[in-house]
């Protein structure tokens, strides 16, 4: 847990090969290669350039010398890089993650009672965000039970506005609707 709090970040390095992954993380024996995507894809290889994917992960592993390496990939579902087909001699270093997986550690991270106040307006700024770009999961009902969602302690239910929809937020105006269906029912 120590090594933690000395972990070293680097955002947007450039490697010999001119390839910028956006943040890499070294911390114990470990660097962590992190590329992120919201609407861009991956780069294709080039007659002059090889894949995007490809490139970082030589890089990295030059950079990482004797730590140890892994390649993530940060995208919406749909976008996840088949690594099979994209690198498949580097499958080992490969993995992905997914924008409502990171949503869904923010969301676990506020209920925790040892983040900070600063921690705590950072998770909670970025849940937000990714709210706002539709990059949140669905937490089914029966799951909810799973997680520390209701905090029952000192036997007061604690309401965790996170579970249900927020009508405040909504770009549709339910009213609009129950209008047209009195009108056209003819109630």
């Amino acid at each position: 847990m120590k090594d933690i709090n000395n972990a070293e970040f680097q955002f947007w390095p450039v490697y010999d090969n001119n390839t910028e992954p956006d943040v890499i993380i070294i911390v114990g024996d470990y660097y962590l290669l992190f590329e992120a995507k919201y609407k861009s894809g991956f780069m294709k290889e080039t007659e002059t350039k090889e894949r995007q994917i490809i490139r970082e992960i030589k890089g990295g592993l030059k950079q990482a010398k004797k730590l140890q390496f892994k390649y993530y990939t940060i995208t919406r579902v749909s976008e996840t890089p088949n690594f099979l087909e994209e690198a498949p001699e580097y499958l080992e270093y490969c993995k992905a993650i997914h924008w409502k997986l990171i949503s869904k550690i923010l969301l676990e991270s506020l209920n925790r009672d040892d983040l900070s106040s600063s921690e705590r307006a950072m998770v909670q700024d970025l849940k937000l965000l990714l709210e706002k770009k539709d990059l949140r999961g669905f937490i089914s009902f029966d799951k909810l039970n799973s997680y520390d969602r209701f905090n029952t302690s000192n036997n007061r239910l604690f309401y965790n506005r996170d579970y249900f929809y927020d009508i405040k937020r909504s770009k549709f105006n339910i009213t609009n609707l129950i209008k047209y269906w009195r009108n056209t029912n003819g109630q």
